[in-house]
C-alpha cells in the first residue's frame, strides 16, 4: 500500500505554471466554503494548457443562497426567485449572487435539495476575464419545451 502511494506522490507532485502565472500541482485537495473536494485534476495541466491553477477557481466559487454549499466553476445554476424578494436577506451573505435585482433572482446550485428538477438548469457558472465568475445563461429545460411545437404536459408534481 506504502508503493502506491509513494507512486503516486511522485506522479502527482509535478508542478506547472498555467496560464493564470500560479504554480500548481497536477493533482490537488481543496476546501471551498467548508465543502472537501479530494482528487481535483487540472485540466489540460499534463502539457502546460491550463487556463487556471486549483486557487483561481476556488477563488472564482460562490454560495448557494438556499443551502450555503459552493457552486464552483463548470456546474450548472438555477435562477430562482426568492418568494419575499427580501434583497438585504439574501445579498447580505458575502459569496451569494444576484442574476437580477429587478426582480430579485438568484443563482443556485443544481443539487437535488435546490433544485426542483433538471429543467430548471437555467445556465453554468464560468470564468470571465476579471477572475470572478459569471452566468452563462442558457435556455432551460422547460423554456425550451415552450419554444417548440412539439406536445408536451407540464404538472406540478
Amino acid at each position: 500500500m506504502q508503493r502506491i502511494r509513494n507512486w503516486f506522490a511522485q506522479k502527482f507532485s509535478k508542478r506547472v505554471t498555467p496560464a493564470c502565472g500560479h504554480v500548481s500541482a497536477l493533482v490537488e485537495t481543496r476546501e471551498i466554503f467548508g465543502e472537501l473536494y479530494t482528487d481535483l485534476q487540472l485540466p489540460g495541466g499534463k502539457d502546460g494548457t491550463a487556463k487556471y491553477c486549483f486557487d483561481c477557481p476556488a477563488d472564482m466559487a460562490i454560495q448557494c443562497p438556499w443551502c450555503d454549499r459552493p457552486i464552483v466553476v463548470g456546474y450548472d445554476v438555477t435562477l430562482y426567485s426568492p418568494e419575499d424578494q427580501d434583497q438585504e436577506k439574501y445579498l447580505s451573505k458575502p459569496h451569494v449572487v444576484a442574476y437580477s435585482k429587478e426582480p430579485l433572482q438568484l443563482v443556485g446550485c443544481p443539487r437535488m435539495d435546490c433544485a426542483d428538477t433538471s429543467m430548471d438548469y437555467a445556465g453554468e457558472w464560468i470564468p470571465d476575464a476579471q477572475g470572478k465568475g459569471h452566468v452563462h445563461r442558457y435556455r432551460s429545460g422547460t423554456e425550451e419545451l415552450m419554444q417548440t411545437d412539439a406536445p408536451f404536459v407540464l404538472r406540478d408534481l
